[in-house]
Parts: C-alpha cells; structure tokens; sequence
C-alpha cells in the first residue's frame, strides 16, 4: 500500500496540514437539519451599497467563511463596488439569491460559474469523451454522512453507516459530499462511470477510530466482491496527528487494508509528498496547466519548487441541500485535492489494472508542468498518455 501525500518541504507541509485540520473542525460544527444555512456571511451586516471593506476579516478554517454566502439573500444589495475576482473567491449555491445583473460586477455570472466549477479541468473532459471514466473501477470514500440519493451519484453508490454504538452526529456533512463529487460525481468528477462505496462516519471527532472500523468493513465488503468489482483505493480527506490517541488503531487498520490489497490515499503528518492543491481563476481557460496558481488560502508563503499543484480552488460539488443542488466553492482545500488524485487513479486503473499506487504518483509527478506561479501542476492528459507505454522495470 502507497499514500499520496500533501505538500513539499515539512514547514510547507505543515501549512497546509493546518488549513485541511482547520477545516475539518469546521466541518464538526455542521449540525442540523439540511435546509438549514447557520452559517455564512449575513447580509443584513453588509451595508445596502456593499464594498470590499465592507466584508468581515473571518479566519480560514472557520463555518462562515467556509460557507459564505451559500443559501444567503443578497438581493437587495448593490454589488457593482466589488469585483468579479472577489466574488469568485467566496462561496455561493444555487439557493443563493443574487441582485439583478445591473447590480452585479461586471463579469460575474454566478449561474455560469456554477457551472464552470464543475469541470475537472486539465483536459479531464476530453478524456471523458475518449472513454477514460473510471468505468469498471471501484472507489471507496470515508468520509461524514451526506445526501447519497443527490442525482450526482445516481444508480452508482453504495451506502454504509459506520456509526457504532454513536447517535449523534448523523446530520448530512458538506465536506463528505463535497469529496465523493470530485472523486467520481458525474458532472463534477474526475471519474464520473466509477463505482462508489461511501462509508459515512459519524462527526463526533474520534475521527481515526471510525475510519478504523470503516477499513475492516471496507476488507468485508470487497470480500463480498466479484472480480472486477473489487474496491481499488480508498480516500480519506483528513489527516492524522503525532498524538491523536486513535493513531496505533489507524496504523493497524492501514496494515489489514494492505494485507487486502486495498490501496489508500489520505493525509498524514509525518512524511509529505509533493502534492498540494491551487486553482485555476474562472476568468481564465482551466484546461491550460499555466493558468493554474497556489491555493488561495496559501498566496503570499514560500512553496517548494517541488510542489505539485492539484485542482482544488474555484470548484463546484454536489450540495446535501437538495437532491440536485450543487455549491460553488471559491477557496478549496487540500480536502478536494485527495479525491482528484483518487480519481486519476481510477482512470489509470482502467487502462493498466495492474499499476501500483507508487507508480501511479510517479508518473503523475513525471507527466507535471509549470503553473503560473512557477510550480508544478498535474496533466492528466499526458499522465494517461504515460500510462498506457508504462513498463514496469
């Protein structure tokens, strides 16, 4: 078993370990019924012509600025003092209520932006077009309780509580479904034919010995498998720390997923690969790897030139709000980046079942180009392209 891990240099890594861990504690205050919206940017705090200054200084990491202005009314308010690269920036759904295009910035279309967030990316719909979906291929994610029967997995998902003996924490999570999109939602995700075995968690911390028990139900579970219908990678969006009291329980559950054959992507404190996530501003063609740039939440810090840069930023997912809702989220996290790079693997798998999660991270760290800041960003196209001539030595 091989983990794709996050960012470059340790003090890099560290960073970004902090913005997923941060967001995570976010996501345990979710609670409630879905149609609720507790948190986000309120309104009626905004004066009624709105400016940039206007806007309250929310810490990354915390539910209102997770949430921003999703299920929020805004149309009363004159927004043309903003601009289209600002709004971009924050988070919306389609529950949200805009102005009239007069009030609006120039340039700033919210129903076209949903729409654009929910492309991959990187030549990934061109792939689609070509047949490489994920087809045949099955994925596991772990993750809180979401909305499955939202149209964005329909006839694909598999469904499992792994609440044990907890009552609380049952609510519908918008990082669970957020994650399962991106992996394989089949507007929004990297591999929109392959098949999803969700394992909801419940979201009353003891993170790590739920995904424990999550793996010996996953190990049951593919053994109730055919051939060809066998669990191949498990994504986790969390990572575990030096001293969360759960970590010998995980690190015996990631040896009997290994003994299993079961691969697994997640985040983990001690040693860091190269990935990190960024974005692709939506004035900009997100299918050109140099219009991609470092995570918003990490402009204006020192990155490793090794670092890698995986979609992340400006993307749209699935919404437990309703059964076709989806939500835009301006600021991503490393959270979005592990299901993406759990769906190229899918899609690697279909053409080459038999690579290894290693040589799969090799030849996505060898198929890269420049990003616009001078990074590193993925090319799936050209990793597909490796895959297919890939001998193992």
């Amino acid at each position: 078993m091989r983990k794709i891990e996050s960012s470059g240099s340790l003090a890099s890594a560290s960073r970004a370990l902090v913005t997923l861990l941060a967001l995570l504690c976010a996501c345990a205050e979710q609670a409630g019924e879905v149609a609720d919206y507790p948190w986000g940017i309120d309104p009626e705090s905004l004066p009624q012509t709105v400016r940039q200054s206007d806007f309250p200084d929310l810490p990354q990491g915390s539910a209102d600025r997770i949430w921003g202005f999703a299920g929020k009314d805004l149309s009363g308010k004159d927004l043309t003092n903003l601009s289209a690269a600002f709004l971009a920036q924050l988070t919306f759904d389609g529950n949200t209520s805009w102005p009239r295009p007069a009030l609006l910035p120039q340039g700033f279309a919210p129903d076209e932006l949903l729409e654009i967030g929910k492309d991959p990316g990187l030549g990934v719909r061109d792939l689609h077009r070509q047949g490489f979906t994920g087809d045949g291929i099955a994925v596991a994610v772990v993750d809180k309780p979401i909305r499955h029967q939202h149209s964005e997995f329909e006839g694909r998902i598999h469904y499992y509580e792994v609440f044990d003996e907890e009552t609380e924490g049952r609510a519908p999570h918008f990082h669970g479904i957020a994650c399962a999109s991106i992996l394989a939602g089949k507007s929004v995700g990297v591999a929109p034919d392959a098949t999803i075995h969700y394992f909801a968690v419940p979201d009353v911390g003891k993170n790590f010995h739920f995904y424990s028990i999550a793996a010996d139900k996953i190990i049951t579970v593919n053994e109730s498998l055919g051939d060809g219908e066998k669990i191949r990678v498990v994504s986790i969006s969390d990572g575990i720390g030096r001293d969360d009291p759960y970590r010998q329980e995980w690190e015996s559950a990631l040896e009997r997923l290994q003994q299993a054959e079961i691969e697994v992507i997640y985040s983990s404190r001690e040693v860091f690969g190269p990935f990190l996530w960024g974005g692709c501003p939506p004035c900009e063609d997100r299918n050109v790897p140099s219009n991609y740039e470092v995570a918003l939440m990490l402009k204006g810090r020192d990155m490793p030139p090794e670092t890698i840069l995986v979609p992340g930023d400006y993307r749209t997912t699935a919404s437990n709000k309703g059964p076709s809702l989806y939500i835009y989220w301006g600021e991503g996290g490393y959270s979005w980046a592990i299901p993406y790079l759990a769906g190229l693997a899918a899609l690697a798998w279909q053409l080459a079942p038999d690579l290894t999660l290693a040589e799969i991270e090799a030849l996505l760290v060898e198929s890269t180009a420049r990003s616009g800041d001078g990074l590193r960003v993925i090319r799936p196209v050209e990793f597909l392209e490796l895959v297919t001539t890939y001998r193992p030595t």
